[in-house]
């Protein structure tokens, strides 16, 4: 053992870059290797934030797809002249009244 290295290491002894510098100028031909990844705790609840923004998501253009369906039903319903007085883009305005007046009750 060196008395000028501030920490004696072994083979296979488990060693960071930042700790193992001093040891190089003493002993060039050792080295400080990259073995594995550790895991990580941050992992498993961030896969349930995951889960829960995909099922929100999902539920969230479901229910704008029906509230834009019940608009251009409602549109077409409540239209007396089925033959003439059809708005020309149902759909659009459906979709600009979900927009803007229902989002928040679909979020």
């Amino acid at each position: 053992l060196n008395d000028s290295i501030p920490q004696a290491y072994q083979s296979n002894d488990t060693c960071t870059p930042q700790e193992f510098e001093p040891c190089k100028t003493v002993c060039p031909e050792a080295m400080c290797q990259f073995v594995k990844y550790t895991k990580n705790k941050d992992y498993s609840w961030m896969q349930f934030v995951n889960v829960f923004g995909l099922y929100w998501g999902v539920f969230f253009f479901s229910a704008f797809a029906e509230i834009v369906l019940a608009g251009v039903f409602s549109q077409w319903y409540w239209t007396f002249n089925k033959k003439t007085d059809l708005p020309d883009c149902s759909l659009g305005t459906a979709m600009w009244n979900a927009t803007v007046f229902h989002l928040g009750t679909i979020a």
